[in-house]
């Protein structure tokens, strides 16, 4: 048992996870983040394993308040139970780190040295890095082939563990493998430094020519620096923490000068938010080796014994410190108003804003505004009921919630001319690239780290794959291949306020894959929500993509509808958010809408709201199997840094690109796929247009002897019946749509009343394919 408010294993559990006695009031009460918290009877019950009867006889007897006298072989048994409890939960561990330690080791044998993708992302060129040759799958994750595989060593140099980082961030360690003490080194000269992440890492090396631990999240600091503190007992050692400015606390600055404290180091921080590799990328090596030597910080000097009580501290357990300003406030937290614990709740999560219409609770990360869940602010809540001792509910959690939520500022409206990066924002109106701020209001970013174009970069000669990806897509026409930049653009820049939605149609084989995959890098797979057109008009078919900056509905099956919701999200009307379990809002779709299929859609809406938001492109060239590269997307994944690049330059005026996008609607690879689509619109297209409505009749009587060169609906019942196809439309239907249709043809629609409807519609000769012929009779 530790001493009194102090930290220590956890006699319940064996030491899974920090313990503290707190003994308040002298009920021996408790604190585990492992087991939660209670009493000395509670822990005693714990401990023995006995009934809460049998557990206060126990204690009874031992405080002289009962005839039961506890004998020392009772004692004894008590103790060797507890030392049995704590082996067994050792051997346990053990035996995880041996199987993670295996795998870790199997993982190895596979991998190559290499450029990782993750670490191009990062503007890190080390080609000496570890990439990972086959498909690896932790949990419900998978790290294809080139992602970043992090070795982890322990103090003896044995392989314990791996860090596994995929392309878009995304990491994990094996599952069961040690964490704490393992680290990663990075030789170099007699300098010693000491950082949080890989890439952090890196930079710092390339920058000052370190030796460098990198202990790979800020809870590692201290063990890591104390094992490079063992090893070069006369190096200086720099702790290069991590900037946590926009974090409550900064726990990066925190555990960095609880690290430098133990081991007599210096601290260096980066002068902005963020780590030295965000640093590195906005200013280069040279600006960041000035400021990591010449940084503003000073060795943590304390008194001998103070250095070593905060070593034997940090040996024991983590301290878990009360925040500024609490105080022993907390002791009294049960006595505390609503308002006063929602105002803890508050300062524990940061900077926080509230989307009133939603109900949701933002955080602000540094760079975007991160929805938190209100099952997460209650178990926030729960650990600060928890770290002060005192009793709570599921009812005084949520009301506490619920009362922060009245509390703090509303959040802002993102704005529409901002391009979320991870290092920033590039604003399309000052056309100039900065830094990220919390005014923005952001709520997603692409999770790519923008840079100006390097000496002599074009988009031909440095992305090569894409410039041969879009070259077939378009047929190697230049017009389309410029439209197809600007639907990239639409989406890359969020121009859901265009009013149009994009629509990627041909056989499979043919590109709309690539299209689609590309639109997803553009925007992050954070920011993207997957559905269908049929989903859509469900009941709850917004509830998990209302807020996303795409919405792909991807292999879109054969529609026939008025897309009465497509409609209503690219017009910009406020939809129905109804989500299972919560109060249903309505709220606009900020996202740009793109629809893959093999067989285009057929809206049945004639009023034109489809058709003026509709942009077609027809993908018609299938690439042949011996040409295919299954690795395209990745290639061209790696090239997307320059395409950005390219899209900002060529639509630096954004209106340029919608111009190209209202062209493609109209175009002749558009037109020909309403008409493959409808039956009406190619009849339509068949046919011509005069000033005046001296055409065709519109007709409609066919009980009588059918005459379509006289009458336009005969005509059209002539088409469907030479098609093979059955239910026609019916004259009333045929007369609403004809407007609409010759509009997008670029023609007009005219009529006039004389003894029935006359149109200004007359015959081609490419109706003659599919017109009856004359009768020929033989005498």
């Amino acid at each position: 048992m530790p001493p009194r408010k102090q930290h220590g294993p956890c006699p319940a559990c064996g030491g899974k996870d920090r313990f503290r006695l707190d003994d308040k009031g002298g009920r021996g009460t408790w604190i585990c983040s492992q087991c939660g918290a209670g009493d000395g009877l509670d822990l005693i019950r714990r401990v023995t394993g006995k009934l809460p009867k049998d557990a206060a006889e126990l204690v009874a007897g031992v405080l002289g308040l009962s005839h039961v006298v506890i004998s020392e072989a009772d004692r004894e048994q008590l103790r060797q139970q507890q030392q049995a409890r704590a082996e067994a939960e050792q051997q346990q561990q053990w035996i995880k780190f041996q199987k993670a330690a295996r795998r870790a080791a199997a993982i190895l044998r596979d991998c190559k040295p290499g450029q990782a993708e993750y670490l191009i992302g990062k503007r890190l060129r080390w080609p000496d890095g570890m990439v990972n040759s086959t498909l690896i799958r932790i949990g419900e994750e998978a790290f294809p082939s080139g992602s970043l595989v992090v070795p982890l060593y322990n103090e003896a140099g044995e392989l314990v563990n791996v860090q596994l980082i995929r392309r878009d961030g995304v990491r994990h360690y094996l599952a069961g493998g040690q964490k704490a003490g393992a680290y990663h080194r990075l030789p170099g000269n007699e300098l010693i430094a000491i950082c949080e992440g890989y890439a952090t890492g890196l930079s710092i090396h390339l920058a000052t020519g370190a030796t460098v631990y990198c202990a790979m999240d800020c809870s590692g600091l201290l063990a890591v620096a104390e094992i490079a503190n063992r090893q070069h007992p006369t190096a200086r050692i720099l702790l290069c923490g991590d900037n946590d400015e926009a974090t409550k606390g900064n726990p990066g600055k925190a555990k960095a000068e609880q690290a430098a404290s133990a081991v007599g180091g210096v601290v260096a921080l980066p002068p902005a938010p963020g780590d030295w590799n965000d640093y590195h990328q906005a200013h280069g090596l040279d600006e960041t080796k000035r400021a990591i030597m010449s940084a503003n910080s000073t060795p943590t000097d304390s008194q001998p014994q103070d250095q070593q009580a905060s070593q034997e501290e940090g040996g024991r357990a983590d301290v878990i410190p009360l925040r500024p300003g609490q105080g022993n406030q907390g002791i009294e937290i049960g006595k505390m108003a609503p308002s006063q614990r929602a105002e803890l709740l508050r300062e524990r999560m940061g900077e926080v804003a509230v989307n009133m219409v939603a109900g949701a609770v933002y955080h602000y990360t540094g760079s975007l505004w991160e929805h938190l869940s209100d099952a997460c602010l209650r178990r926030e809540m729960a650990a600060i009921y928890s770290e002060h001792g005192a009793p709570f509910s599921s009812k005084m959690l949520g009301g506490v919630v619920d009362t922060m939520k009245e509390m703090i500022p509303l959040m802002g409206v993102p704005r529409d001319d901002l391009i979320g990066f991870a290092n920033g924002v590039y604003d399309m109106a000052a056309r100039q690239f900065r830094p990220h701020s919390p005014a923005d209001s952001l709520l997603s970013h692409n999770g790519i780290l923008y840079g100006e174009p390097l000496a002599g970069e074009t988009l031909e000669i440095s992305a090569p794959n894409f410039t041969k990806w879009l070259s077939h897509a378009a047929g190697s026409d230049t017009d389309k291949m410029a439209r197809i930049k600007a639907a990239l653009f639409m989406v890359l820049a969020n121009r859901y306020d265009w009013q149009l939605f994009l629509e990627v149609t041909g056989e499979g084989g043919s590109g709309k894959s690539v299209m689609a995959n590309l639109c997803e890098l553009l925007v992050g797979s954070r920011n993207v929500g997957s559905s269908s057109m049929k989903r859509l008009e469900s009941d709850f078919g917004l509830e998990s993509v209302w807020d996303k900056r795409l919405l792909l509905l991807p292999d879109q099956p054969k529609y026939i509808g008025d897309g009465a919701i497509l409609k209503a999200i690219t017009g910009g009307d406020e939809v129905s958010i109804n989500q299972k379990g919560k109060t249903m809002f309505s709220a606009k779709v900020r996202a740009v809408v793109l629809a893959t299929n093999n067989e285009p859609m057929v809206m049945i809406e004639r009023n034109g709201g489809m058709a003026r938001r509709r942009v077609i492109f027809a993908f018609n060239n299938v690439v042949s199997e011996a040409d295919k590269d299954p690795q395209l997307g990745e290639k061209i994944a790696a090239e997307l840094p320059v395409i950005i690049r390219h899209l900002l330059t060529q639509f630096d005026n954004s209106e340029n690109a919608k111009t190209l996008l209202l062209e493609q609607r109209s175009s002749t690879d558009a037109i020909a796929v309403k008409r493959a689509a409808d039956p009406l619109f190619d009849l339509c297209a068949m046919l011509a247009f005069i000033p005046e409505p001296n055409g065709l009749r519109m007709g409609g009587k066919t009980d009588v002897l059918r005459n379509p060169r006289r009458y336009f609906y005969h005509a059209y019942l002539a088409y469907m019946e030479y098609h093979g196809l059955e239910r026609p439309q019916s004259v009333n239907a045929v007369s609403r749509s004809l407007k609409q249709m010759a509009k997008e043809l670029g023609n007009e629609y005219k009529t006039r009343r004389s003894d029935g409807i006359i149109t200004n519609i007359v015959l081609t000769d490419e109706v003659e394919e599919f017109m009856p012929k004359p009768v020929m009779f033989t005498p």
